[in-house]
């Protein structure tokens, strides 16, 4: 009861509560106050469901996003995915010392196949996009959506890096077996954890040159060091599934752009609302906790 009181004593003293409790396209429903969110974003966006599973949704559709288990409104500034075929890593990305084919394995997205990534020959096993024109002083945003394979000798930890030319020696290595970012160099290394054993790894960087290069993932047999990872002989069955790479214009990851046969862009969602009379200010909470407060 004294909770109940409690609760009930806050919602007293507020003029307006914005929770992610229903919605229909260019609108948000509030549950305290007079005038409802109108929500923009002219292109379509992923989010997490509340079943764990990243879903694509309309255009002007707000984002009810469950990635921290918690429903939250996802606003996300405009983005764009460099790399084409971002969701087909057969088609949108080359294999050296690897080899790719479509297995058995729900993934993240909801469907019931994956790419398995399989280390073949000796040197350096890696996939890369090709092609992205890289700016210099700008920044980057490289993610990659990752499970440890089920071969015998898969490997625990895998490196997102970039050309040479692009950002010097810059990269960071994650093991994909606790999803954790076991060192970077250069940028700043993140992990998601998603459903089913998957992550979302991401390496943040500053290019360093105008380059035209391009965006790697690498994977070392349980060979772990703090350095760029380097050619070794291929074990066998050593895998990786990988469902997911984009490289994003952003100093951040973003949540998951599609692309087809060209770079994409979603728009940044624009979600705005009437303050009702008598509000002196609104605050604003984050995925990351932190919070915003804007004085009307």
């Amino acid at each position: 009861n004294i909770k109940q009181h409690t609760v009930m004593a806050l919602l007293d003293k507020v003029n307006m509560l914005i929770t992610p409790n229903a919605f229909k396209a260019g609108k948000g429903y509030v549950v305290i106050g007079a005038s409802d969110l109108t929500v923009l974003r002219n292109t379509s966006a992923t989010r997490v469901n509340s079943a764990g599973l990243i879903e694509l949704v309309g255009s002007n559709i707000m984002r009810i996003d469950y990635s921290s288990g918690t429903p939250m409104i996802l606003d996300e500034l405009q983005s764009t995915v460099l790399n084409s075929f971002s969701t087909d890593i057969i088609a949108g990305f080359t294999n050296v010392g690897s080899s790719c084919a479509l297995v058995s394995q729900t993934n993240p997205f909801g469907a019931a196949n994956s790419v398995l990534i399989t280390e073949s020959g000796n040197g350096s096993k890696y996939i890369n996009s090709t092609g992205i024109s890289f700016i210099n002083g700008t920044n980057y945003t490289t993610s990659f959506i990752v499970k440890k394979g089920n071969g015998v000798n898969a490997p625990d930890f895998v490196q997102i890096t970039t050309g040479l030319a692009v950002a010097g020696n810059s990269f960071a290595n994650f093991n994909i077996l606790n999803g954790t970012v076991a060192f970077s160099q250069g940028g700043t290394g993140r992990v998601k954890n998603l459903q089913n054993g998957f992550f979302k790894i991401s390496f943040s960087f500053t290019a360093t040159a105008n380059s035209s290069s391009n965006g790697f993932l690498l994977f070392c047999n349980n060979v772990f060091n703090s350095g760029r990872f380097t050619a070794y002989v291929a074990s066998v069955d050593s895998n990786v599934f990988c469902v997911y790479g984009g490289i994003e214009q952003s100093l951040l990851p973003s949540s998951e752009i599609i692309t087809g046969n060209a770079a994409a862009t979603r728009n940044d969602d624009l979600i705005t609302v009437v303050p009702p009379s008598g509000t002196v200010r609104i605050t604003t909470t984050f995925l990351d906790n932190t919070t915003q407060v804007i004085n009307t």
